[in-house]
This record gives C-alpha cells, sequence and structure tokens, in this order.
C-alpha cells in the first residue's frame, strides 16, 4: 500500500499517486494477539505526529472501545482514518459496514 501512495519513480520508474507525499510508518503488532489499547495508543501517536492520513489494516469486523474513543480522537483532528478489515480472518463473510 504504502508505495501505491508514495512511490517516486525509484522502482523501475513506478509512480505512486501521491508521489509527493510524506510517509509515516508505525507497525504495532508482532505477535498473533494485539492489545485494543495498543491499537488505540498508536492511532494517537498518528495524530500528535501529524498525520493526514491513517490506514489500518484490521482483522476484527468492528473497533474495541478504546479504539473507537481513538478514531474519534482522530477525525477530531482532521485525520482522516481508512481501515481495511477481514481480508483473511475468520470474519472475512461479515456483511455488515463498519462506520
Amino acid at each position: 500500500m504504502a508505495c501505491e501512495i508514495g512511490c517516486h519513480g525509484l522502482l523501475d520508474g513506478y509512480y505512486g499517486i501521491a508521489p509527493r507525499a510524506r510517509l509515516v510508518i508505525g507497525k504495532i503488532m508482532t505477535t498473533t494477539a494485539i492489545d485494543p489499547r495498543d491499537i488505540a495508543q498508536a492511532i494517537r501517536w498518528g495524530v500528535l505526529h501529524h498525520v493526514a492520513i491513517e490506514s489500518l489494516s484490521m482483522e476484527q469486523p468492528f473497533p474495541a472501545s478504546e479504539e473507537q474513543d481513538a478514531i474519534d480522537f482522530a477525525t477530531a483532528h482532521g485525520v482522516f482514518i481508512v481501515a481495511a478489515a477481514g481480508n483473511n480472518s475468520r470474519y472475512n463473510n461479515h456483511q455488515e459496514t463498519l462506520s
């Protein structure tokens, strides 16, 4: 995803859709289990580092309350949240839309 957004010709002349974008990459998951508080902390970290867009790849169909509070905090500060959920998880047949 990062290259599709921010590549600037160094990869076989491929340009992303925003080659002048400054990407801030954060990884919080190092095992198969993660605490929702860690995700919430990462979302708030992005706000404090002045990101404009946060892209979250999640496995769960709905945010935990801590995550929702952090998402609300981020959007209140003008951050656009993009979330991909269920790619290879046990929820990939879930049909409801996340808000």
